[in-house]
């Protein structure tokens, strides 16, 4: 019987790896983003981050509940799977934040606009998300290898004064 010795090859870091790496900070990003929303627009407005998007996007459509968007476009604009988008929709319908309704034009499109309960709820939003935004982008402007320098650097000068 015939033994297999298996040996890993080293190579050099090349640019795929780079590009992977750079992929991961930016999911690792995203991830903390999202979350930090989350947080804060649920504990202050009862809204999730996508229940934000959803008013948001209704709210550009048009400054009064007459702009309605067909279902199919805000879903693209909305990246949520088609049954997590369906069901967000129903709850913000329940909650009086939206409305559906058929398009005249095609009976097969459903359309949705947002109510002016919505319109209160989104501008109430608004800071706090933008908040989160300018200061989860702050911190996330610093790559973590050099943050991970930095707090090395304060901690050794902090010692070093003690």
């Amino acid at each position: 019987m015939q033994t297999r010795c298996y040996t890993r090859e080293v190579t050099q870091w090349t640019e795929d790896d780079e590009l992977a790496s750079e992929w991961h900070d930016l999911m690792g990003r995203y991830h903390r983003m999202t979350c930090a929303l989350d947080r804060s627009l649920t504990a202050r407005h009862g809204l999730s981050g996508s229940d934000f998007e959803v008013l948001q996007q209704l709210y550009a459509a048009g400054p009064e509940c007459g702009a309605q968007v067909r279902m199919s476009e805000l879903g693209e604009r909305v990246h949520l799977s088609q049954s997590a988008f369906s069901r967000l929709i129903s709850r913000l319908e329940q909650s009086g934040l939206v409305e559906r309704s058929i398009c005249a034009d095609d009976r097969r499109s459903a359309m949705t606009c947002i109510t002016e309960a919505g319109k209160q709820r989104y501008l109430e939003a608004k800071p706090t998300q933008r908040a989160i935004l300018r200061g989860q982008g702050a911190e996330d402007s610093v790559p973590d290898h050099a943050s991970n320098a930095q707090s090395s650097n304060t901690a050794s000068s902090n010692t070093a004064t003690d």
